[in-house]
């Protein structure tokens, strides 16, 4: 559905697209708050029609996803996790973290929603049962290959150079994918072991070591205490709801343990029931590349749960199945998660309530030190990124009540500008912002911060780029580049000596700092795929990345010789007498 100008504000599938349709315009149906809202924006439609009710599915939540339209149910926080792989198929595998889930031959296990804890876990089976950890082809390792510094430094056993049999190194990845499948056990007799070796050699140092990792192996196993008799895997919802929240759980478990839980909460949910909300939170979940188990238990059913099972089970590989088990086992199982998305509910309303404490008191703060009228709403924050003379971008970013909102962001490409002038180019930026539509860039801010000092803000002021009502100052940082003063054209403010103030500013300037720097690299990377290389044979686009990965510039690419094109990993000599030939043929420059 679009509305007058043409912007998508709802995503939806049906089998009947004419029945669909007509439910929403029935002056008989009772619909809620949400729908008559929508329907009353609603200005056209435009359909497509997939062979199957499961292709709907994907295309309705990639299409969610690509537009975040108004009225549909949006679940999404960012986050990607990790697995633990160990490479079967490689003659002399790796345990590996990866977020890719269809690896040839891989074992998998996880995911871990924290990194850190995928990282922990690779680093002490590295210590204890140490393999290779180069991405090399082992398929030809053996006596006469060349070491490299883990095994140096005793970090990996030398398969490369046949310093280890493929039968003593496979007892190593059996015995790590015992650990990784909850049999800890003889981990832990062999760390004790060495433990008390050390100690009768009077060797405290080596024991310590060997302590600690005795304690990070407990530390992980400790999380994977729930067991469950049934020995394959689940994925496993629940929620509790509160109001206009609801709060998803959902807990990893593979071999009847729990590898690993994650929650997620989303507000304003008082128009949907809880069976959308579960349906939409699962087809975002899986709709990127993660782990699918074979089982998907759930607290309560969906209207779509076949739908869900087939493109589950096609995104895997295998059958999956989707049950909303009711007594027995299971239903403990759900009853756990239940009780642990009450917990992070709690936890989440916390956190809440003591952010918005500390955002008030920045504010407040902010307020007093800089005599505004009253606490500012909307706060604007501009930057300027170049790389030299080429690439000039500009950033507006803002925080609303004292939050990023990432919808208001706006991003400007710096026009009719000779040379690299960053207060030329702040005062273009600014005055394209305030001379434009608050439909297009939203209401007037009631403050502006710009990463830059007395000059910027002396140069924006005697412009007239903002209108004189609204107040304008420079963030200033100091030599280890963090946020040390607010400055006017005349004073400066130091907001060292207030923490909470300090923290508030440092991240809008880092949140502007970030925002500039990707639109440069990405108008960067735009111009790159754009080059002269697209007309030489035999430059494809991953060819094109390797030599501006290896030379940094077209520049250096034009003068770079044969030989020293051709050394660049993946550029053969054919291609590397194609691309200097292009650059040294008469007449080119």
């Amino acid at each position: 559905m679009h509305d007058n100008d043409d912007k998508i504000i709802y995503v939806g599938k049906a089998s009947s697209l004419k029945n669909r349709v007509r439910q929403y315009f029935r002056k008989s149906t009772n619909h809620s708050e949400r729908i008559l809202q929508m329907i009353s924006k609603i200005d056209h439609f435009e359909y497509i029609v997939t062979n199957t009710e499961t292709e709907a599915l994907v295309l309705e939540s990639t299409l969610i996803k690509k537009y975040s339209p108004k009225y549909n149910i949006l679940m999404k926080d960012g986050k990607t996790y990790q697995l633990l792989c160990v490479t079967m198929a490689d003659r002399f595998p790796r345990l590996i973290r990866t977020h890719n889930p269809n690896i040839p031959g891989g074992v998998y296990f996880g995911p871990y929603p924290n990194g850190s804890a995928a990282a922990q876990v690779v680093d002490i089976l590295g210590e204890i049962y140490p393999t290779r950890q180069c991405a090399r082809n082992s398929a030809n390792f053996g006596p006469g290959g060349k070491g490299c510094i883990n095994w140096d430094i005793g970090k990996c056993p030398g398969p490369c150079m046949g310093k280890i049999s493929r039968e003593e190194y496979m007892e190593r990845i059996h015995a790590i994918v015992s650990f990784l499948k909850g049999n800890s056990e003889e981990t832990e007799r062999l760390l004790q072991e060495e433990m008390r070796q050390a100690a009768e050699q009077l060797n405290f140092e080596r024991a310590a070591k060997l302590r600690d990792r005795l304690a990070g192996i407990r530390h992980i196993t400790e999380k994977q205490r729930v067991s469950f008799n049934d020995g394959r895997e689940w994925d496993v919802f629940a929620y509790t709801r509160e109001d206009n929240r609801v709060c998803f759980q959902v807990f990893f478990v593979r071999n009847g343990m729990v590898t690993g839980r994650d929650y997620y909460v989303a507000d304003n949910t008082e128009a949907w029931s809880t069976a959308e909300l579960l349906s939409s939170y699962i087809k975002s979940f899986y709709h990127d590349d993660v782990f699918v188990p074979e089982e998907v238990l759930l607290a309560e059913d969906v209207e779509d749960r076949e739908i869900l099972e087939a493109w589950l089970s096609e995104k895997k590989g295998s059958r999956v199945h989707i049950s909303v088990p009711k007594i027995g086992e299971r239903r403990r199982v759900i009853e756990i998660v239940e009780d642990n998305a009450k917990i992070s509910m709690q936890q989440y309303k916390e956190s809440i309530k003591k952010d918005s404490s500390v955002i008030y008191d920045a504010l407040a703060s902010l307020t007093r030190m800089l005599q505004l009228d009253s606490l500012p709403d909307r706060i604007e924050s501009y930057d300027i990124s170049n790389l030299g003379k080429e690439d000039m971008v500009g950033v507006m970013i803002v925080f609303t009540q004292g939050k990023p909102d990432p919808k208001a962001y706006r991003r400007f490409k710096i026009k009719n500008q000779a040379g690299q002038d960053d207060y030329a180019a702040m005062t273009q930026v600014i005055s394209r912002r305030f001379n434009n539509s608050v439909e297009e860039f939203g209401p007037w801010p009631d403050l502006v911060l710009l990463d830059g000092g007395r000059g910027h803000v002396n140069t924006i002021r005697s412009s007239g780029a903002v209108p004189d009502e609204v107040p304008v100052f420079g963030l200033v940082k100091d030599a280890k580049h963090r946020t040390r003063t607010i400055t006017t054209d005349r004073t400066e403010f130091d907001i060292s000596n207030n923490l909470q103030l300090m923290r508030f500013i440092s991240s809008i300037q880092d949140e502007v700092h970030r925002y500039a720097i990707s639109y440069q690299r990405s108008t960067r990377q735009a111009k790159v795929n754009r080059s002269q290389l697209d007309s030489i044979k035999g430059v494809g686009p991953k060819r094109k990345q390797l030599l501006y990965k290896a030379f940094g510039s077209m520049k250096a690419i034009k003068e770079a010789t044969i030989e020293q094109l051709e050394a660049v990993r993946g550029i053969d000599k054919a291609t590397a007498e194609a691309v200097y030939n292009y650059y040294h043929k008469e007449g080119q420059e």
